[in-house]
């Protein structure tokens, strides 16, 4: 788990959970300001140019990678 903005910036730290326990992401995006949050502790904050609207995607590294999803949700911020 990175925390990356995929393709427009690295995380500022790296934070890592045991072999089989889940990571936990907090994905915020308000506006322009994306901030990704891993394991609690804030790893990217991100001033976007790009367009605000659009749609919510998930990724797997590559095709041989194993990624699960649990607990998702998604909530309009204030």
């Amino acid at each position: 788990m990175s925390g990356a903005i995929y393709d427009l910036q690295a995380p500022s730290a790296s934070t890592q959970v045991a072999i089989g326990a889940w990571n936990r992401f907090i994905i915020e995006a308000n506006g322009p300001r994306i901030q990704v949050t891993l394991n609690g502790q804030l790893v990217n904050d991100y001033q976007s140019t790009r367009e605000q609207t659009g749609y919510i995607a998930l990724q797997a590294r590559d095709f041989l990678s194993r990624t699960q999803f649990r607990n998702l949700f998604i909530q309009k911020l204030p």
